[in-house]
């Protein structure tokens, strides 16, 4: 046998045995309550906020008035071991009722699967030592979630796109099999230990990207637009969201018929569109069925408020047409709405940078608190980074952009996220009369 297979063999053996457990129960994930506060903790792909934002929507259309709250405690670069130092202000500072925990992009160690890294001395032994400090940090994370009251959410990261040959940057090969695959498996053993709830994203993401490399994560790390819909449909779903909007069962003696729905739809617009070619959003998420019995055979157009929404056979209305994927006056509500959350969900992504440049002010000895102290501390560390030409230059150099907007506007940035949160919250579904009229 060739000795790479001997290896790759011996490899596996070995990550399998950090991960034999995963087997063992874990709790079910309970669905959002009313006015339930669930904070995010995770590294930039929850800094980003974008799946944080859906998961907002989606709890908000499907639950009007309910005042759950999602907040993003995210940290570009961050891992299981770097959360616990700011735990204290990012998480059980607001206070959670449930805190949904994703580290592992960060953690798994990108330099063990380069195509060089068969050069790196006790190659093995890194990789474990890797998943053995990852496993101690996040039962160190669960601990925390503990003392401060809140009950955890395990999630197994996302993978990295080692598939894709488009993607400009060199893929690190391995990178998911053993060493994402690895991580995932510590995330559910330690979900099935606490007796904590399990998000299964890192399979069906896999899934996704063997299939459609190179489409969900331009950079191979982070997820894009789709990514990060296909994630809060993932999370809700799994959080015991039913499928339905609604339901409405009428004989055609009862048209027209004044619909009073108590949710909205998921807005359908080219991103859920383009998400529903690889995952079923509208069966898992989105039905709110009119059935319609006893018409008379033919084709019928549907009108809400008199205003066209297509045209049915009598069939299909007696085995259901799906309002949620029609123009009603709730979808276009819908997609405001939808706005309004991406617009919370940058918010939180600005206040997120906001306080990671606080911090690197007072790693650098700098008051984080003063202007002048700030600005100087964070003018100098970039300046140092151009100077050495690291590569996160560019980034981080916008990241101070962003602090010193943000120290002057803060105030005002906190109080308008959460009047948008309020005005989410106060949506409500319009009423509108149903009606048929046969086609010509």
């Amino acid at each position: 046998m060739p000795e790479k297979t001997l290896k790759t063999g011996r490899l596996f053996f070995l990550f399998a045995a950090l991960v034999l457990p995963f087997f063992a129960q874990t709790a079910e994930v309970a669905p959002f309550a009313d006015g339930e506060r669930v904070v995010f903790l995770g590294d930039s792909i929850t800094h980003g906020g974008g799946y944080v934002g859906w998961v907002q929507l989606f709890q908000s259309l499907r639950h009007p008035g309910c005042g759950s709250v999602f907040m993003s405690a995210g940290l570009s670069g961050d891992t299981a071991g770097g959360c616990l130092k700011r735990f204290e202000r990012d998480v059980a500072g607001k206070k959670p009722d449930r805190v949904f925990v994703m580290f592992g992009m960060n953690d798994v160690g990108h330099n063990l699967y380069t195509k060089d890294a068969s050069k790196i001395k006790d190659l093995d032994k890194r990789r474990l030592d890797v998943f053995r400090r990852y496993r101690s940090n996040m039962e160190k994370v669960g601990a925390l979630i503990a003392k401060a009251g809140a009950e955890a959410v395990y999630m197994t990261p996302t993978p990295y796109d080692e598939y894709s040959t488009a993607i400009k940057k060199p893929a690190n090969r391995d990178c998911n099999e053993y060493g994402l695959f690895t991580i995932a498996g510590i995330v559910r053993e330690t979900a099935a230990s606490e007796k904590s709830g399990l998000i299964e994203l890192f399979d069906p993401f896999l899934g996704f990207m063997k299939k459609y490399p190179g489409r969900f994560q331009p950079d191979r790390v982070h997820p894009g637009a789709e990514g990060h819909l296909l994630m809060g449909a993932l999370i809700f779903a799994q959080s015991g969201a039913s499928p339905f909007v609604g339901r409405c069962g009428l004989s055609a003696s009862q048209l027209p018929y004044r619909y009073e729905p108590k949710a909205f739809p998921l807005p359908v617009t080219d991103l859920y569109r383009k998400a529903e070619e690889v995952y079923p959003l509208t069966e898992k998420l989105n039905r709110e069925m009119l059935v319609v019995k006893g018409l008379k055979p033919g084709r019928w157009t549907l009108k809400a408020d008199g205003k066209a929404l297509g045209r049915f056979s009598a069939e299909e209305f007696a085995a259901g047409v799906n309002l949620a994927l029609l123009d009603t006056p709730n979808q276009l509500e819908a997609k405001r709405l939808a706005a309004l959350s991406g617009k919370i969900a940058a918010g939180m992504s600005r206040m997120c940078t906001f306080f990671a440049m606080f911090d690197r002010v007072v790693s650098r000895g700098g008051d984080p608190e003063d202007r002048r102290s700030a600005f100087s501390t964070l003018d100098k560390w970039v300046e140092e980074m151009r100077a050495k030409k690291v590569s996160t230059a560019a980034y981080h150099s916008n990241c101070v952009k962003s602090f010193k907007k943000t120290f002057e506007e803060r105030a005002a940035i906190e109080k308008n996220i959460e009047d948008m949160r309020r005005e989410l919250d106060s949506a409500r579904p319009k009423a509108y009369e149903i009606s048929l009229s046969p086609e010509n």
